[in-house]
């Protein structure tokens, strides 16, 4: 009977030990996804914080360049003023003009 109860006891220790094992192991496979997971999401974050970026620059890159082919449209206008009008006035139209439009944006 002893030696029974002794078996029993020493079964229980060893399923303790393997319950022990498996809830460590389950533990490090969490931690290890948890891991992963934070290194996906932040390059995530980060791939879309850099096409958000580019997005930016290329809308004002485009920005820039539609007032600057705007402003040439008006400079080419202003060109064939008679020679008669002086090129201070062609000059200040055209800051009249410029100042305007920057003012709309």
């Amino acid at each position: 009977m002893k030696d029974t109860l002794e078996k029993m006891v020493q079964a229980e220790r060893e399923a303790e030990s393997i319950v022990n094992e498996a809830e460590a192991e389950a533990r490090r496979q969490v931690d290890d996804a948890q891991r992963r997971a934070a290194g996906i999401r932040e390059e995530a974050r980060a791939k879309a914080h850099a096409e958000a970026q580019k997005m930016m620059e290329e809308a004002v890159e485009s920005a820039q360049d539609r007032k600057r082919q705007r402003l040439d449209e008006i400079r080419a206008q202003l060109e064939p003023l008679p020679a008669s009008v002086p090129a201070e006035s062609k000059q200040a139209a055209a800051d009249l003009i410029v100042k305007a439009i920057l003012a709309q944006e």
